[in-house]
């Protein structure tokens, strides 16, 4: 998600909503930015970096969403 990505989902986010609204990166350590670069414009090593940069962060993701009591159950 971009800086555009998450004010268009803000945007429609209603205003009582206590759901979370966050950018994957901020779950990637050491991510190169907040925003995810888009892989089209790296030839095939923006496949791989994106790739690599969702590897990162998933275990965080994950801890983050039981954390909030986001199990499946």
């Amino acid at each position: 998600m971009d800086r555009s990505n998450e004010r268009g989902i803000r945007a429609l986010q209603p205003d009582d909503s206590q759901a979370a609204v966050r950018r994957y990166l901020e779950f990637v350590p050491d991510a190169p930015g907040p925003d995810m670069p888009d892989p089209y414009y790296g030839g095939t090593d923006g496949f791989e970096t994106v790739h690599d940069l969702v590897e990162a962060g998933a275990d965080q993701l994950i801890d983050w969403s039981i954390d909030r009591g986001m199990t499946r159950e």
